[in-house]
């Protein structure tokens, strides 16, 4: 029996890297869209050519759809807005291209499109370029379900909460508290640390997107799904739990800065609404002491 074939965006990033992991094991046969850019360097050695296959997107999406028969699509890729892209390049990003993928998947009867959405689009909050994040993320979900109208085509939409892992990009929040620590920085200035979040480990989120499509026959043509633990802690908490696993004296100076404009106060995943037998099985210690083990290597003296 021949593996089915996943079409994947994003696959060199946090995410990918790991869901990458998970989908070989699971035995699907995947295909990496991938820029001139891309940095392939982290699959040396760890993955069989014959079950990953680097596709440039300068080499065209029609040309990748017509060459291979394509089961699924996830689609993980994203702008954020935090570098020096412009509008365009957002809506470009968040916007078009994942329309081209859909659209192209209705138009050669993949069975599902699987979008990785975040819970910044559940709320009503304003950050300048981080707004043209937001509004092209639920732009695209608003249209995905227009574009597959009564097609073969379901579409699946996954909101993941506050991620965390190894690996992670060192500017984003987490990495950056964990580098603080280890390199012995006596005094870290923070906001009050109430905000709370549904802390998720990515391997449990890679988890969810493979559990999909194993039961992507019992769903109905569009479905909702929540990535997250079901529970919240507050980031004081999840900061304090970092600086007792890492050992780190470091004075933890909350209130020393404001809270970001309108930032989101509190989120949780309504996991009960998941139509699969799916939760999150790394505790929010365990996660923290496999991601602090991965930055040893990079940030302790």
């Amino acid at each position: 029996m021949s593996k089915k074939i996943i079409l994947l965006t994003g696959g060199t990033g946090f995410l990918g890297r790991v869901l990458v992991g998970f989908l070989l094991k699971n035995k699907y046969k995947v295909i990496l869209l991938i820029r001139d850019q891309s940095d392939l360097s982290i699959f040396n050695g760890t993955v069989n050519k014959e079950d990953v296959i680097f596709w440039n997107i300068k080499n065209g999406l029609n040309d990748c759809f017509s060459k291979y028969k394509i089961d699924y699509a996830i689609h993980l890729a994203t702008v954020y807005g935090r570098g020096q892209e412009n509008v365009s390049e957002i809506i470009i990003s968040n916007l078009v291209f994942p329309m081209e993928i859909l659209e192209l998947c209705v138009k050669n009867n993949v069975k599902a499109f699987i979008n990785s959405d975040t819970y910044f689009t559940e709320k009503n909050i304003s950050n300048q370029l981080q707004d043209f994040y937001i509004y092209t993320k639920k732009d695209f979900v608003k249209y995905a379900k227009k574009i597959i109208g009564y097609s073969n085509t379901k579409f699946m939409n996954v909101v993941i909460q506050h991620m965390y892992g190894p690996a992670d990009r060192e500017h984003k929040f987490i990495p950056f508290i964990i580098k603080e620590l280890m390199l012995k920085n006596k005094n870290i200035k923070l906001s009050d640390g109430m905000q709370k979040r549904d802390f998720i480990f990515v391997d449990d989120v890679a988890e969810i997107f493979c559990k999909i499509l194993k039961n992507i026959d019992n769903f109905d043509q569009i479905e909702y799904f929540e990535a997250g633990t079901g529970q919240t802690h507050s980031l004081r908490y999840f900061v304090n739990e970092l600086r007792k696993q890492i050992g780190s004296d470091a004075i933890l100076n909350w209130g020393a800065l404001p809270r970001k404009t309108n930032e989101i106060q509190s989120s949780v995943a309504k996991i009960y609404k998941n139509k699969i037998d799916w939760r999150a099985k790394t505790s929010i210690k365990i996660g923290i002491g496999k991601t602090i083990k991965y930055y040893e290597k990079f940030f302790q003296k």
